[in-house]
């Protein structure tokens, strides 16, 4: 016989209170190694013996997922290099049960990187200026202390930033000899160094230090532009002197590709096969994957000057991909700019993302990776870094207040290529402030109403500012909604109607002509309570079995008196 109200208060308070109680991380952090330390507790007793793993995230990003080592505590780390919030959210399995808890945390700074420019590590005929680009979070940072020095001399040489650009510089005037130079930066508590060795060629002390031969790379294979996929090739090259067209038959070469797939970059050391008629550096190449496969090649050799070169970009697989939108085709070759967008603000005192696609102007429009795009404004100029896929990539600025235009040229095979965008820079950043719902509310209704308030920085409305959302909902769909301008209330706001029960994450985004666009993220819940159907199916026992409790009870009251 089943007394399922009776049984529902034994289970309820027979019920375990499992708990994922951080002890780390909580607070602030530099930059490093972010520790995760948590306890599980059922009731008052310590559970040792479960599984549990975490997840570190920024904003709605899962960033990595670790599992938690077993003691007594459970523990593992994270690197974080940026600044910025993020969240560890833990999950536990115990008893076929599943339980989460979640850590919010800030690092307050971020992961200084140094990297020395000039000189390179060869041979000069005369003396090499120092420069050297310090960046943290990806983006140049212009207020690093820099200095450099040169062969255990304690002379520091500062090193400073020319107006308008992304490095830092200093003059030498160093003549013929062996050398190598120390770059410290220092920057918030941080030290970061770098060292290169080179040499200047010329007489010193009756002594000629001689300059490097040249060489170069000849490309024996692949000698096809396409493959099928999953088919094999090999990488051949071969070192010739520059000078005499000699073939090099040096067995002590370093030689290395950088090859990149559609999905990863490899680096791969190519070995020596000493041919009789060709003494060539050979690697094999597998096309297992649908897409360009860009190839750069460098050699370096003891007594020779550096030296590299760029394959011509391979295919695998015989499907034809459109040629983007927006493509601006000149001379040969095609360019389009992803960033900045046309009519883009951005705050003072930051740096200009700048990013633009570089095609050739084929039936095949295969990437470019060899173009030197340099991106100029009327008060800066810097030179693009090639990524992958025809993608270069830098920034600019910090630039002043107001309206700028941007030019990209591109050059190729001694071919111009150029197009412009224009945007604005301004102090004055949008605000967003919700309304309705709020962080963390619990919502039963069918549907809602999404309404924010987007102000300026003294807390006025703006009128014509361009709003939206982003909704995900449980089942992980993301729904994209414009919020338009209700002129009673001055609200931006539109109507959505709920598809499941859970949680619900929001981003909404502000944007307007003149202002630094923002962003908010929160959650929600949304839940409906089933209407239980009424049945004394069982519980009318209970009720018999209490009245005649009762009953019992009286007689035996009766009897004693």
């Amino acid at each position: 016989m089943k007394y399922s109200f009776l049984l529902a208060i034994i289970l309820l308070a027979s019920a375990s209170a499992l708990d994922i109680n951080f002890e780390e991380p909580t607070g602030e952090y530099a930059y490093g190694t972010i520790p995760v330390i948590v306890q599980l507790i059922d009731n008052t007793t310590e559970i040792q013996d479960a599984e549990l793993t975490a997840e570190l995230r920024e904003g709605n990003v899962v960033i990595e997922t670790k599992e938690l080592v077993k003691g007594n505590t459970y523990t593992c780390s994270f690197e974080i290099k940026e600044a910025g919030s993020y969240t560890v959210k833990v999950y536990a399995e115990y008893n076929g049960s599943d339980y989460e808890n979640s850590s919010s945390f800030k690092v307050t700074t971020s992961k200084l990187f140094l990297e020395i420019t000039s000189p390179e590590n060869k041979t000069y005929a005369s003396s090499p200026d120092i420069k050297a680009s310090v960046k943290a979070a990806g983006k140049f940072v212009h207020d690093a202390q820099v200095t450099a020095k040169i062969n255990s001399d304690d002379t520091e040489i500062e090193l400073t930033v020319p107006e308008g650009r992304s490095y830092y510089r200093a003059e030498t005037e160093l003549g013929p000899g062996y050398y190598q130079i120390i770059v410290t930066a220092e920057k918030d508590e941080q030290t970061v160094q770098e060292t290169v060795d080179f040499t200047i060629t010329g007489e010193i002390n009756g002594v000629f230090i001689p300059g490097e031969q040249k060489m170069e790379i000849k490309r024996a294979a692949p000698v096809k532009s396409k493959y099928s996929v999953g088919s094999k090739t090999d990488i051949n090259i071969l070192l010739v002197n520059t000078a005499t067209g000699e073939k090099l038959r040096k067995s002590n070469a370093i030689v290395e590709a950088r090859v990149i797939t559609p999905s990863i970059i490899k680096e791969i050391r190519l070995a020596y096969k000493d041919d009789q008629v060709n003494p060539m550096y050979t690697t094999p190449l597998l096309l297992d994957e649908k897409g360009w496969y860009e190839i750069l090649v460098t050699a370096s050799l003891e007594g020779y000057s550096n030296t590299s070169t760029v394959f011509p970009a391979i295919k695998a697989g015989e499907e034809v991909v459109p040629l983007p939108e927006a493509m601006g085709c000149a001379n040969g070759f095609c360019m389009k700019i992803h960033a900045p967008d046309f009519g883009q603000t951005f705050p003072v005192n930051d740096t200009v993302s700048l990013k633009v696609q570089v095609l050739e102007d084929t039936n095949e429009h295969p990437p470019i990776s060899d173009a030197e795009v340099i991106a100029s404004t009327d008060s800066d100029s810097t030179t693009l870094e090639y990524e992958k896929n025809g993608y270069y990539s830098g920034e600019i600025g910090p630039l002043k207040e107001g309206g700028h235009e941007v030019t990209f040229t591109a050059t190729w095979k001694d071919q111009l290529n150029s197009n412009s965008t224009s945007f604005y820079v301004s102090p004055s950043r949008l605000m967003i402030k919700l309304v309705y719902p709020m962080s963390g509310d619990n919502i039963t209704e069918e549907y809602i109403t999404v309404q924010v308030q987007v102000l300026d920085e003294s807390g006025e409305t703006v009128a014509g500012a361009n709003a939206r959302a982003n909704i995900e909902t449980p089942s992980k769909a993301v729904h994209n909604i414009d919020l338009a301008r209700n002129a009673e209330t001055g609200y931006y706001e539109s109507s959505f109607t709920f598809t499941d029960a859970g949680v619900y994450s929001v981003k909404v985004i502000a944007s307007e002509q003149g202002y630094v666009s923002n962003s908010k993220e929160f959650e929600f819940t949304h839940w409906k309570e089933e209407a239980q159907p009424l049945s004394l199916g069982d519980d009318w026992l209970l009720i018999v079995l209490i009245i005649g409790i009762a009953v019992v009870a009286l007689a035996i009251w009766k009897a004693f008196l």
